[in-house]
């Protein structure tokens, strides 16, 4: 039997890639659009950071909860808590109605989304191979990597 050697694996640390938080958040937007009627952004932030955007021109631009389908975090999590507010659902307006009519309106878009996305950054990256290993080696030592 061969013998171990004394010395310790070097671990390395690893380094939060920006192709591939850009990609999640794609993705990320995409499905957050299909099931909840919303970009991510707005989704997450809208109650909490920002105020609700209930007005008509929202609803018309296809951003935050103007639209009658669409439901922010905030919501959902005032829906989840006992005697927390409907957040306009009510009889006949309710949630699994709201996310199948998300599905069947921004569906298929989202799926090519979530399709494509992954493709396209992966030729992304084979065209742009050298600057971005001359951005990666420009970052060595900061924990982030193109």
């Amino acid at each position: 039997m061969a013998r171990r050697s004394k010395r310790k694996p070097r671990r390395r640390t690893t380094a939060i890639s920006l192709t591939g938080l850009a990609e999640t958040v794609i993705i990320g937007g995409a499905g957050t659009r299909a099931l909840f009627g919303m970009n991510m952004i707005p989704f997450l932030t809208e109650g909490w950071l920002a105020p609700h955007s209930k007005t008509h021109a929202t609803a018309l631009g296809g951003m935050g909860s103007g639209w009658t389908q669409g439901m922010s975090l905030a919501e959902l999590v005032e829906i989840a808590i006992p005697g927390g507010q409907s957040a306009g659902i009510n009889a006949t307006n309710t949630f699994p109605k709201m996310v199948m009519g998300n599905l069947r309106q921004f569906g298929p878009g989202a799926l090519a989304q979530a399709f494509v996305t992954p493709i396209a950054f992966k030729f992304g990256k084979k065209i742009f191979r050298k600057p971005i290993r001359v951005a990666n080696k420009a970052l060595k030592g900061t924990g982030v990597r193109i």
